[in-house]
This record gives structure tokens, C-alpha cells and sequence, in this order.
């Protein structure tokens, strides 16, 4: 049995309910092929794994299911990699896709998201010191019709690029698997700081995010060890996280994925 396939859990349905989108759209379910994401983490650069691989692995394995999960989501990973030292942040996009709509194209999102209760209008990504990830764009179903297993789309940016969007904004290009082309206008950070804000201080338990982020960056650092027990990258805690996770194995307590010891 290789180790993707060790790797598998049964998920729950049931979790913390999510920032959920006012849309016209069927957001649908993130309906993961855990073996493709375990390939990912095993193949990506090893600089990748602290960012776009939790993201990949945040959605194979996360017990709430429902794809629009933007604000959500990306705080958790927010945390989760600004753990890792990681210059991780909340910002506001609009994504066109042009050949949406009988080839009028559509837009997404909004340069002032706002949240009203527990209704997020707009749309949520994040931008790193290097990379832009949209952990959540499976959501959109023009996207999700051009992709065969859910998975993050992510532009590798460079740091000097990252810190001229961070500060003033840009537009981004991202090819999707098939060939498509989407665009994202990223606005700078700060934009999105509102309604990240507003998020942490509206949960009715304070505690909830830090243990959930916690459960994600145990767990992890598990399966990282497993599938790539010598990495090495440019991030020391990182690298001592999955140090500290080798001899360990990963299960479900009910409604999340933990990290435990390993009896042999």
C-alpha cells in the first residue's frame, strides 16, 4: 500500500460553519482525489510546501466541505503560515473569467468586500512574501468545470513582485490546467483587513480558529514527514515542525484531523 493511500480518512460533513458568499451560483462541495493531492506535496518545490501545500492539503482535508469558504478558509491558512514565519495576508480580488457567459465573460468579487453578519460579499485570497494563492476559486463553477480534482490556484510571484502588489495592486494571468486564462485584480493589502477582523471577533468562540489552525498545522507537519521525511526549506520553523511530526500518523477525533503517536 503506498503512503497516499495509508494517508486517507474518512471525512465528516459536519464542522464550523463557514463564511458562506452571496451568489447567484451553486458553489458545490470540495469533492478532493486525495492521491492527486498527496502527488502535489510530494513533487512541489520544497519552498512550496509551507504555502500552496497547506493550502492543497487544508482542502483534502478539511471537515467543512461547502467550496465557498473564502474568509474562512483563508484565515485559517493565514495563520497556519504566518506560524511557519511566513509575511501571509487577507486581500480583496476581482476575477474575470472571459470566456464565461456565452464568452461575455464574468466577474467575481469586489475591491471593498464586506461582511454582514455571517454573509461575506466579495471575494478572498491570499498574498504571501512570494506567491498569490486562491485557495477557494473551486467555488466558481466555470472554474470548477475546467479542473479534474479540487485543488488551489496559485502564481508564483517572486518577492519584489509580491511587494509591489502588497502595496499598491495588480493584475495577475493564471492558465488553468486545460489552457484557459483567468485574471485577478489583486488590491494591496489591507483592503481585506476589515472584514478579517470582523471575522475573528464575530466567532462565538474565541478559541475555535487557533485550535483549528493548530489541528492543521499538526497534522501536516504529519503527512509532509510521511510523504518527504528529508525535506529541507528556507523556513526554519517549518523545517522543526516536521522534524517534531516524524514517528507520528494522523486521525480523526470525531470532527478533525489530529496529529497522534505511532504504536508499531
Amino acid at each position: 500500500m503506498g503512503k497516499g493511500k495509508r494517508l486517507k480518512a474518512e471525512r465528516r460533513t459536519e464542522g464550523p460553519k463557514p463564511v458562506k458568499a452571496r451568489a447567484a451560483f451553486s458553489p458545490g462541495v470540495l469533492t478532493v482525489n486525495e492521491d492527486e493531492i498527496w502527488k502535489l506535496i510530494e513533487l512541489m518545490d520544497a519552498d512550496a510546501l509551507p504555502s500552496f501545500g497547506l493550502a492543497c492539503f487544508y482542502l483534502a482535508s478539511s471537515p467543512v466541505r461547502v467550496a465557498n469558504q473564502c474568509l474562512f478558509a483563508n484565515t485559517v491558512l493565514m495563520l497556519a503560515m504566518q506560524s511557519y514565519g511566513i509575511a501571509a495576508n487577507l486581500v480583496a480580488v476581482e476575477l474575470d473569467i472571459p470566456w464565461a457567459n456565452n464568452g461575455r465573460g464574468i466577474r467575481y468579487g469586489r475591491p471593498d468586500p464586506e461582511l454582514t453578519d455571517t454573509a461575506l460579499s466579495g471575494h478572498i485570497a491570499l498574498l504571501t512574501d512570494e506567491r498569490f494563492i486562491d485557495a477557494t476559486a473551486w467555488q466558481f463553477p466555470e472554474i470548477r468545470t475546467t479542473m479534474d480534482t479540487t485543488r488551489p490556484l496559485t502564481a508564483k510571484l517572486g518577492t519584489d513582485h509580491a511587494r509591489i502588489v502588497a502595496t499598491r495592486g495588480g493584475v495577475l494571468q493564471t492558465k488553468l490546467e486545460r489552457g484557459e486564462q483567468v485574471t485577478y485584480n489583486v488590491y494591496p493589502v489591507g483592503f481585506a483587513d476589515g472584514v478579517g477582523s470582523k471575522f475573528m471577533e464575530i466567532q462565538p468562540d474565541q478559541a475555535e480558529l487557533p485550535r483549528l489552525t493548530q489541528n492543521l498545522l499538526n497534522s501536516y507537519a504529519v503527512v509532509v514527514a510521511m510523504l518527504r521525511p528529508g525535506v529541507r526549506t528556507r523556513f526554519p520553523r517549518f523545517n522543526a515542525a516536521i522534524e517534531q511530526a516524524k514517528g507520528k500518523k494522523v486521525a480523526w477525533d470525531g470532527d478533525h484531523l489530529v496529529a497522534v503517536p505511532q504504536w508499531d
